[in-house]
């Protein structure tokens, strides 16, 4: 903490009552600093807290990216007034991840929306005279999206029955790629009475299980909202990236798990690999969270050189994360480099398989709560 706050004349501490000699009280630490401050001092106060201002933070940042595994062999060594405690490190790189791409704009909504305006006109034209016919060929030349195209065969869901918008599909030779994605799952239904009607007709071997049916509900749900296909993806997309910190998170007890179970057990602890596994993920989410950030700051150019230093960037990144993992995994665990590579190996596919379970749970719950 900063020492430019005002003393009290007082030796007494006002937490413990014990004899205070300098700035700081010998019994509980406490800063001998008057009561009252400025109100600048609560932000100040705020940011030493939160970052360490006085250069532990940005020490600690610095072992953290470029010094793969220092950080774990220090504070395991007992050496741990130096850089920030690795539970505070976590929590601080995860506000940063949770805030931080919230608040830059998405420039992509912008640079849609105009082209969007300049497309209506057309689109209107041939949607009026040609029907889905002429929204194909708006489709096949990249006018409207394949959210529009299929929304534009809903509407007309509404006004003629299900077979005769199939027969009518069928004389004007519509691709079956082009048809409504939800088709497969709502047999053609607009609304969830629709649905229950044509699933009492069907034969049980014909009939949606269990799941078919959860997703039909919803699929009834947003349309009942009015949301399009684009507006949930958006929403998706939007929470998946917000919340994909608190992810990482579930998933860091079970990370160390298996790490421990590939080390020595009378030599590692499963503590020394759940402090491994902090510094690790803190270093992976800060990459993440870069990335996150660089995409949407380049949303709202065309494909360009901007794409090209996302997609680099993000290659780069990739395997500097593969490299930074098997380096401090070797230097805190202090093992050949052979049996790191294949330690590595080993942890790579099971995490693989246990977090892309994890992902999809995650992302089947989102699209289930989204409304």
């Amino acid at each position: 903490m900063g020492h430019h706050h005002k003393l009290r004349t007082e030796n007494d501490c006002l937490n413990c009552g014990a004899i205070v000699e300098d700035r700081f009280c010998p019994h509980c630490g406490q800063e001998n600093i008057e009561r009252r401050q400025p109100f600048h001092f609560l932000i100040g106060h705020f940011m030493e807290d939160l970052t360490h201002y006085d250069g532990q933070f940005w020490i600690t940042m610095k072992a953290l990216l470029f010094n793969p595994g220092q950080l774990t062999q220090t504070y395991l060594s007992g050496k741990r007034l130096k850089y920030v405690n690795p539970v505070k490190l976590y929590i601080f790189i995860s506000f940063i991840a949770f805030f931080l791409p919230a608040i830059i704009p998405d420039f992509s909504h912008k640079k849609h929306h105009d082209e969007k305006e300049e497309k209506k006109v057309e689109v209107k034209k041939v949607e009026d005279e040609k029907g889905i016919n002429g929204m194909k060929v708006l489709l096949d030349k990249k006018l409207i999206s394949k959210s529009d195209f299929d929304q534009y065969v809903v509407k007309m869901n509404n006004t003629m029955s299900h077979d005769s918008l199939v027969k009518k599909q069928s004389k004007n030779e519509v691709s079956e790629e082009y048809y409504n994605l939800d088709q497969s799952i709502i047999k053609g239904a607009t609304t969830q009475e629709e649905y229950d009607k044509i699933q009492a007709g069907l034969p049980p071997s014909e009939k949606n299980n269990y799941w078919q049916n959860i997703v039909a509900a919803k699929i009834f749900s947003w349309k009942e909202e009015g949301l399009t296909k684009k507006e949930v993806n958006e929403k998706w997309k939007e929470s998946f990236v917000h919340n994909f910190p608190k992810v990482i998170f579930v998933y860091m007890p079970l990370f160390a798990f298996l790490l421990w179970l590939l080390e020595n057990k009378k030599k590692f602890w499963y503590f020394d690999a759940s402090i491994f596994t902090l510094h690790f993920f803190s270093f992976l989410l800060t990459a993440i969270t870069t990335i996150i950030i660089l995409q949407k700051l380049f949303s709202g150019f065309s494909y360009g050189i901007f794409t090209i230093i996302l997609i680099l960037y993000s290659v780069v990144i990739c395997f500097y994360t593969i490299r930074y993992f098997f380096k401090a995994h070797h230097r805190v665990f202090f093992q050949s480099r052979r049996r790191v590579f294949l330690k590595g190996v080993v942890l790579f596919f099971i995490n693989f398989i246990f977090m892309l379970f994890f992902v999809v749970a995650y992302a089947i719950i989102i699209g289930y709560r989204i409304h």
